[in-house]
């Protein structure tokens, strides 16, 4: 289908790509209330922003959504104060409980049976 308006498309696309660049979160209720200021600052009247019109224009531009899923994907800024406490956690418990390096194994989403 062709896009309502390629100028206002344009500018959400460059939008999505800044605020990704800059490692920022990104919602289809964020995608929907930019699109209605693009659109009024455009003078484009009777544009609602639906749910199918963000699904439209996420498929027509090859958009996708993506979530946060893993401790590593946080910025550097939050995850050196919690990988430092974890350290101390593990040096502290180490020496509490008499434990060798050899006991000690890192199991990130490792299923245990």
């Amino acid at each position: 289908r062709k896009p309502l308006n390629s100028e206002m498309e344009n500018i959400l696309v460059d939008w999505i790509k800044q605020r990704r660049a800059e490692r920022l979160c990104i919602t289809r209720n964020m995608v929907k209330r930019r699109a209605i200021e693009v659109a009024e600052s455009l003078h484009i009247s009777g544009f609602s922003a639906s749910n199918n019109w963000v699904s439209r224009f996420m498929k027509r531009k090859s958009l996708s959504l993506r979530h946060k899923t893993t401790l590593a994907q946080k910025l550097p800024s939050q995850l050196i104060p919690r990988v430092k406490d974890f350290l101390l956690r593990i040096k502290s418990l180490r020496q509490k409980n008499t434990y060798q390096f050899s006991c000690i194994g890192a199991m990130d989403e490792t299923a245990i049976f």
